[in-house]
């Protein structure tokens, strides 16, 4: 019996290692948003092996003593040969092409499915212990939640020492010593040569392990087709895998000036899982600051440089602006320490020396709302990364959580400045224009919730060729301030998009529909593809039109004129019509709903697609897309692999209502705060992975213990109702309890951290450990019968909540998600309330 509690927490700790390795996988091939398709497909094969169990649990169990070690070795041979089936055998998939090629769906469906097979064998063999260990359910069960537990840890440790296309075949062996473990001497002989092959296949996997093939549309590929690239380091790391690449082919001069004569500098470029991070630059060229003939010079017209505040510093590219404009103390705060190691590294090795190690620069490793919550503030300058990228993301960051761009963080930059401090963030142009309006949208929308009434005269803009860079001042701009950004644009052919004075002229008409169009590049604009707007201040819907004075606007580089009317209606007045009728999501994000990125409005999707057309759409909202489309996927596989299997039992029994209302509610319950958690504690711990293994350590864990003690609870009178009641009224209260907690711990130590978490989690996951075991106890004797079908109800439920959560988040918030959740877990109670009258 004690080799089989050991053996079940080694693959427990296997299955949620794999699930963190499986999201950086992705997070490196693809972008963030397809983390999410990690936690469904972890419960599509969980919910499919509890169909498998019921469906043939008696041949399961005869067998049992040869198939929990066989299982186990298939785990181990399904995990280390998984990246290599996707890269070689079915060559991955490219996300864009997925809305224009068929073929591509099927190589996606392939995926999930090669995936999804460890998680199916894993939770196959688990279910297959407990069923035939039930006596001993409780210490199984121990080791089964503390094993997933160590798991989580175990995967993030091993992150700083192996790359994820090596985990995959390190963390196969856990099953395979489980598998040693558990067999008797007979069943070992027996399958020894498969244990041979997973274990050649684990080291094969380990020390030649295949490449991922990287998106062709990230900023690595592109730059690895460069002539001469060269790959100069390559390092792994929670956050991710970072690489340096050198080529001289490669210049970094963001929406340069085109009167710059000067040379451009070859640097080496950093990029984080294939994403674009930042140039590696040389100290001695402070004096030739390439940055002081781009947009990104407007902060430091408006006031001298002095105690600069830098968030997400990266390799170091903004600090080295700052100390070229003389600033006395440079704060550069970012959160990845193998991000800033490499980077001084690189310099040291290339330069001699590192802007991160200059005298001036003080370095911080934290995320930047932990800096902002314990920082004392007294910052002339705060200066945000860019946003976006050249050419526009096309939506791709529209499910990543980024709590730096939300109204709150700029509310406590704003409370953290001097009274004549800025705060600056640079954009590049994007078409149709979404980043820069939502931008504009949360400094206005800042000045305003910190009293100020006129934000026209606090908010600047200049644009280049490819990039806009917007100021929020404390104070009222100056006559003088205002002049130096007039001769700097006239100096470097830059074209002032907002200043105080500078106007749309009479260019607001008067009538029914505001109906903010997009521009469809030649002064008109479309809302529905027949709908024009005429871009000379005159708008036959008499929306907002740019006005006639816009010549100041538009001197060096030639845009749509609609574009100043955006600007205009955003500052200067009719905001909330304007968010209501523009065509894109452009209110500012929340930390309730810190979606950033996420444009699309679903009801305006139609229109989107008569202008832009099938093929095309994707390029401008594909996170939001891909999340579409993987639940339609999700739904499809929930209901092939776990209820239609179903049927072949039958379903019978007086209480078939009730166990399709409560386990559906309580495995919706419980997915709706498990991924509401993960997601808000990424704020909390400022990484993805970090999040997912402490929320998931800390969930299985306390809801494992819940589930040991369901017995006790459950058999008192009224116990599951009442419990339920109270789960449900818990649940509704993290809405408060949480944000609360957060913020006063999240500027504090690591370990202090890891315990507020518990202090949140561990209560909530104690009582959403007992209804499952509970219900099923419910439906012991005569209605066993759908014992199977609870385990199928729930799981399908539990798969189509991971994504379901999320795109409630997405476009409703947090709060909403909880609430749903709550609403869930109080409606599985009252229709055990009304069962059992």
């Amino acid at each position: 019996m004690h080799r089989i509690r050991i053996a079940i927490g080694l693959l427990s700790a296997a299955i949620i290692a794999w699930q963190l390795v499986l999201i950086q996988i992705l997070s490196v091939a693809h972008w963030h948003h397809f983390a999410y398709m990690v936690l469904s497909v972890a419960m599509l094969g969980f919910g499919a092996s509890g169909t498998l169990l019921a469906l043939f649990r008696k041949n399961f169990l005869t067998a049992s003593g040869f198939l929990i070690p066989f299982l186990m070795l298939l785990t181990s041979l399904a995990m280390a040969s998984s990246v290599y089936l996707v890269e070689n055998v079915v060559g991955g998939f490219d996300t864009w092409l997925l809305f224009i090629d068929n073929s591509e769906i099927v190589s996606l469906v392939l995926v999930y499915l090669i995936y999804t097979l460890p998680f199916l064998t894993g939770a196959l063999a688990i279910g297959l212990i407990l069923t035939r260990y039930a006596a001993d359910i409780g210490r199984i069960y121990f080791f089964n939640m503390a094993g997933s537990g160590v798991g989580g840890l175990a995967g993030v440790l091993a992150m700083w020492f192996l790359f994820p296309e090596q985990l995959t075949s390190f963390f196969a062996l856990l099953p395979l010593a489980a598998a040693y473990i558990s067999a008797s001497v007979r069943n070992r002989k027996r399958l020894a040569p498969m244990a041979l092959l997973a274990l050649l296949t684990a080291g094969a996997g380990l020390f030649n392990p295949p490449d991922i093939t990287i998106s062709q549309y990230k900023g690595l590929s592109g730059t690895m087709n460069l002539p001469g690239a060269e790959v100069l380091i390559r390092e792994s790391g929670p956050h991710g895998v970072i690489t340096a690449v050198k080529t001289d082919a490669s210049r970094y001069a963001p929406g340069v000036s085109l009167n710059y004569t000067g040379t451009i500098p070859v640097e080496p470029m950093v990029f984080v899982n294939g994403n674009w991070s930042g140039p590696v630059k040389d100290p001695a060229g402070i004096a030739r600051d390439i940055f002081s003939h781009t947009t990104k010079q407007l902060p430091y017209l408006v006031r001298p440089a002095g105690n600069v505040l830098i968030t997400s510093a990266g390799t170091g590219r903004h600090a080295f602006h700052a100390v070229a404009n003389n600033a006395n103390r440079v704060t550069a705060v970012e959160a990845n320490p193998g991000l800033t190691d490499l980077a001084s590294r690189i310099s040291e090795d290339f330069y001699g020396a590192g802007i991160l190690n200059h005298t001036n620069v003080h370095l911080v490793h934290q995320s930047n709302r932990a800096w902002l919550n314990r920082s004392e503030g007294g910052y002339s300058h705060i200066i945000l990364p860019t946003l976006d990228a050249f050419g526009g993301t096309s939506g791709l960051y529209a499910l990543q959580e980024q709590y730096d761009l939300t109204l709150e963080a700029f509310g406590q930059m704003w409370d953290l400045l001097l009274d004549d401090g800025v705060i600056a963030v640079t954009s590049w142009m994007d078409q149709p224009p979404r980043n820069t309006l939502r931008i504009l949208a949360t400094l206005a929308e800042t000045a305003e919730r910190n009293g100020i009434s006129n934000t026209e005269a606090h908010i600047a803009a200049i644009r280049s060729w490819s990039t806009i860079t917007f100021i929020l001042s404390r104070a009222p701009l100056t006559d003088e301030s205002t002049a130096r950004i007039r001769a700097f644009c006239e100096q470097k052919q830059f074209d002032p998009a907002l200043l105080p004075g500078i106007g749309p002229g009479d260019g607001k008409g008067k009538g029914k529909d505001k109906g903010y169009g997009i521009s469809d590049g030649d002064g008109n604009s479309d809302r529905n593809g027949n709908d024009d707007r005429i871009g000379n201040g005159e708008r036959n819907d008499n929306g907002y039109g740019d006005g006639d004075n816009d010549g100041e606007r538009q001197r060096y580089n030639i845009i749509d004129r609609s574009f100043f009317g955006y600007l205009d209606a955003i500052v200067q007045g009719g905001r909330s019509d304007f968010y209501d009728e523009y065509l894109f999501r452009i209110d500012p994000a929340t930390d309730n709903r810190p979606f950033f990125s996420q444009f699309l409005k679903v009801e305006n999707t139609g229109d989107l697609l008569s202008r832009y057309g099938r093929q095309t759409l994707p390029f401008i909202e594909l996170g939001y897309l891909v999340l579409l489309l993987t639940a339609v996927q999700i739904f499809i596989a929930a209901v092939l692999f776990i209820i239609l299997p179903l049927f072949r039992l039958g379903w019978r029994g007086s209480k078939k209502s009730w166990t399709l209302i409560y386990f559906g509610g309580i495995g919706t319950g419980f997915m709706f705060v498990e991924i509401n958690l993960i997601q808000q504690f990424i704020h909390f711990f400022g990484q993805p992975v970090y999040a997912t293994a402490a929320v998931l350590g800390i969930l299985l864990i306390s809801s494992g213990t819940g589930s040991y003690y369901s017995r006790h609870i459950t058999r008192r009178r009224r116990g599951l109702e009442g419990l339920l009641i109270v789960l449900a009224v818990l649940v509704g209260l993290l809405q408060f309890i949480m944000p609360f907690i957060i913020g006063m711990s999240i500027s504090l130590p690591g370990a202090v951290r890891v315990a507020a978490a518990v202090l949140i989690i561990a209560p909530v996951g104690f009582l959403m450990g007992v209804p499952f075991p509970g219900g099923i106890r419910r439906l012991s004797g005569s209605d066993s019968v759908q014992v199977p079908w609870a385990w199928g109800i729930n799981g399908c439920f539990s798969v189509v909540s991971t994504v379901l959560a999320v795109w409630l988040a997405l476009e409703w918030g947090y709060s909403t998600v909880l609430l749903t959740g709550a609403l869930a877990y109080a409606l599985a109670g009252a229709a055990t309330l009304t069962t059992s009258r």
